[in-house]
């Protein structure tokens, strides 16, 4: 169990929304990790298969799809998108 945790953790780290800007220490449940993980991950897919980055309102809401009020509400205000991860994805396109 303590491997899992580590690993969900480790993919926490990953995902586009930081949770430290927030005033309250908020920690995504396992599922709320799998489901944002995945729509994350779909997000890139789609990115690099079209050509077009999502803009960040329907980024925001691709990102939000199936997880809770509170975790959405997350989303919105610590979408953190800094300059290296944007001239990463522009290097990509």
């Amino acid at each position: 169990m303590h491997c899992l945790n580590a690993a969900l953790d480790r993919l926490r780290s990953r995902l586009p929304m930081d949770v430290s800007c927030v005033g309250q220490q908020h920690k995504l449940s396992k599922i709320e990790t799998l489901r944002a993980a995945c729509n994350y991950i779909s997000v890139l897919r789609e990115a690099l298969e079209t050509g077009v980055p999502l803009c960040p309102t329907v980024l925001q809401k691709r990102l939000s799809e199936g997880l809770s009020q509170t975790t959405a509400n997350l989303i919105a205000k610590t979408l953190k998108f800094n300059n290296e991860v944007i001239n990463i994805i522009i290097l990509l396109f």
